[in-house]
Parts: C-alpha cells; structure tokens; sequence
C-alpha cells in the first residue's frame, strides 16, 4: 500500500531532496472527517512560521517523510495520507487528530540544504 497519493497544484523546478537534507516548507494540515476537510495546523497561522526538519530519517510522519521526498523546489502539492501511515492508531489527541485519521497536507517546498 502507498504511504500517500499526490495531487500536484502548482510544479516545481529542479533536484528533489535526499535523504538527511534539511527541507523547509509551508504546510496545511488537515484531517478528513467524512467528505469534509477539518484543519489542524498551517505554518501561515499567527504566531506561525516555515516548517523545516531532516528528510528521509523518521523526523515526521511517514506519509509526510515519502510524500515531500518526491517534491521539487518550489513545488505546491496536497498529499493524502492514509492513517496507518500519518498518526496511526494513537493518533495526535493535542491538534484533535482522531485514530487512524486519513490526512491531507497542502505542502510547498520552499528550501532544500
């Protein structure tokens, strides 16, 4: 089973990130509950800046991790991930993401290091 699908909404340019590079976005967070789209974090939110971590070393959900490793520079994509591969069974009670939750991230890819 995929980790994600990938609808892309505006294309990059340019090298995808490799593992252990540090990748720096703007995200939309968003959990589906039924047909609808409920948000939960975006990193343009007040108080709220660009989201960086290391790629490809298990820093962020596995679905998020697979899903911005095949992201071009400057690319905007919405990523789905199923629960099983975004919090899981526990799933994250503190942003209110139920149990095995299908998520949908809009992410774009703003810097590679």
């Amino acid at each position: 089973m995929a980790t994600f699908t990938k609808k892309i909404l505006q294309e990059g340019s340019g090298a995808v990130p490799a593992p252990g590079q540090t990748v720096t976005v703007h995200a939309l967070g968003q959990q589906l509950d039924g047909t609808n789209k409920v948000k939960f974090w975006s990193t343009k939110d007040p108080g709220q800046k660009p989201f960086s971590y290391v790629s490809g070393k298990k820093k962020v959900i596995t679905g998020w991790d697979d899903g911005v490793g095949t992201m071009k520079l400057g690319e905007k994509a919405e990523l789905t991930i199923p629960g099983e591969f975004g919090y899981g069974a526990k799933g994250f009670p503190a942003w209110g993401i139920k149990p095995n939750a299908t998520l949908v991230f809009e992410i774009e890819l703003l810097k590679i290091e």
